[in-house]
């Protein structure tokens, strides 16, 4: 989580960019009036993609537009999560309990941690990845176990908000 939001922070710091005149007027806090760049990162090229693949022109209006909110609502879900992993943390069985606005952000942080791993381990669908084919002293094993235990921790959750229904 530290790892996503400083990457997620590295680019500019998002408190520190000036708003669009019109925007600040508006109390539009996430508009600027400053073209944002596709990141070089491929990890945030995939967490931030491009909206308009085929126009540049209005993929780079829409980054523009939306950058900003996109980066930190990802921090703010990340933010949430560690929350309740320190309240786990401290809990003698290791449990919370999440609201169900909470949970969704679990989900979408867990989300964006599978897509970063994923980019680290070219991952580009659900069978590219064969961990019994990856030995245990191979860089990746861990980032392997990560990922299969997210994904597990990612279902678990939406079948638990699922049963609540």
């Amino acid at each position: 989580l530290d790892e996503m939001c400083e990457l997620l922070t590295a680019d500019d710091d998002i408190d520190a960019i000036d708003l669009d005149p019109l925007a600040a007027q508006l109390g539009l806090q996430d508009l600027t009036g400053e073209e944002v760049e596709t990141p070089e990162d491929p990890v945030l090229a995939r967490l931030l993609p491009d909206a308009y693949t085929e126009d540049e022109e209005s993929a780079s209006e829409f980054r523009r537009l939306t950058d900003t909110s996109l980066r930190r609502g990802k921090i703010d879900d990340a933010e949430i999560m560690r929350m309740g992993l320190d309240r786990a943390d401290s809990d003698p069985n290791g449990t919370v309990a999440l609201t169900p606005d909470q949970a969704v952000s679990w989900l979408r942080a867990l989300n964006d941690l599978r897509l970063a791993l994923g980019v680290r381990l070219e991952i580009t669908t659900d069978s590219a990845l064969d961990t019994a084919g990856i030995p245990d002293d191979d860089p990746r094993a861990v980032l392997v176990a990560l990922y299969d235990f997210l994904t597990w921790w990612q279902d678990s959750l939406l079948n638990a908000l699922a049963t609540q229904e």
